[in-house]
């Protein structure tokens, strides 16, 4: 009887199993990690242009968290750069009060990872800032006072002066605020300086330039010898509306011997609009013959997550990476991995390489093979 009864149920039986074995292989496979095909690009960028991201603490760690584990991993196999950030508004936790204690484990998983490292922003528009600085008067001397130091204890905490190999000094400091350059940020309160950037006629676009763009340059140099960088958006194309004053700006803190060492193009991008490529090629070469330094800094192109948006992207993604490379960008640094990995920044523009779960998108093998070909 026993055997009979088995008999009839063996096929359903069967069936159970089968159907187990498939769940069970789904649940594996959904938490390997996909490996892109191809080379990865930190091995096709070659010696002379680093490939890095932002990388923030969350996404890293906790160690015993399944995604960040995924994220590190992913990280190790294709960076040979990374960006930390050091926002004040996230530092800050009172006056001269800092929290550095997540800002440095992440600072020593790059060094201990042998990545190339970048910190941005050390000043910057207000929005960057925690409201309660904002909200307090001070006198210029007291606000500068404030600038340097922070700026000489981050670099003096976890000794991070040496450790990271570039500072963000200032990022954004056009930032055009209703039309108007130079705008939206506390540290205007320091003043002006007239313009000594050499420019004439059409070229010189701006009279004068803020006086905290100049000192933020001169007090990280007293902590640091490593690379000082120059940021912003909106700078990268020929038709931008700040392209010819920020190459104005650092020509005048040229001219006056600040510590200027590169030039950061934020480069955010949106395949419903079209761009000059040869033109960010040639705007790269145009600071490299001042002897900077220039990096893509935020690579990101958005899209409309469509089958056709994402084909675009992944154009995209060739046309600019070929630009810089053709240009001679040192190093090209994404805004992130994968999709969702910077909060709600963007989250419905797809506007990265890997999808949530860290399967390489077409824009993935459209970064890779220009670098394939552009060696």
């Amino acid at each position: 009887m026993k055997y009979r009864y088995f008999r009839k149920y063996k096929q359903t039986l069967i069936s159970i199993f089968i159907i187990i074995g498939v769940l069970i292989f789904l649940v594996i496979q959904s938490s390997a990690q996909v490996l892109p095909s191809g080379s990865r690009l930190k091995d096709l960028a070659t010696s002379n242009t680093k490939i890095g991201s932002v990388g923030t603490y969350n996404t890293f760690f906790p160690e015993d968290g399944k995604s960040q584990q995924k994220y590190r991993t992913l990280f190790q196999r294709e960076m040979s750069a990374g960006t930390v950030l050091c926002y004040p508004i996230s530092l800050w936790t009172g006056f001269k009060q800092y929290s550095f204690s997540e800002f440095n484990r992440t600072v020593n998983w790059f060094e201990n990872n042998g990545l190339a490292q970048m910190a941005h922003l050390l000043v910057g528009p207000s929005q960057y800032y925690p409201q309660w600085f904002l909200d307090n008067s001070y006198t210029n001397e007291q606000l500068e006072d404030i600038m340097e130091d922070f700026i000489r204890e981050v670099m003096h905490s976890n000794n991070n002066g040496s450790k990271i190999d570039v500072w963000n000094v200032v990022n954004e400091a056009l930032w055009l605020e209703g039309g108007a350059p130079y705008t939206g940020t506390i540290w205007n309160q320091l003043g002006r300086e007239e313009d000594q950037s050499g420019l004439t006629g059409a070229d010189k676009i701006l009279n004068q330039h803020p006086v905290y763009i100049r000192r933020a340059f001169e007090i990280a140099r007293k902590y640091t010898s490593n690379k000082l960088e120059l940021r912003d958006n909106g700078i990268e194309f020929p038709d931008d509306d700040e392209y010819q004053m920020f190459y104005q700006l650092v020509k005048h803190l040229l001219n006056q011997g600040v510590p200027l060492d590169a030039v950061g193009f934020q480069t955010h991008l949106n395949t419903n609009d079209t761009y000059d490529w040869e033109g960010l090629k040639n705007n790269i070469r145009r600071y490299k013959d001042l002897g900077l330094e220039v990096y893509i800094t935020e690579l990101d192109v958005g899209n409309d997550g469509s089958e056709q948006g994402r084909e675009k992207q992944k154009q995209y993604y060739y046309n600019v990476v070929k630009a810089a490379r053709e240009g001679g960008a040192d190093q090209i640094h994404l805004w992130g991995l994968n999709d969702g990995q910077m909060g709600d920044y963007r989250e419905d523009e797809f506007a990265l390489l890997f999808e949530g779960y860290m399967e390489p998108k077409p824009a993935y093998y459209g970064f890779q093979q220009a670098l394939t070909n552009y060696q």
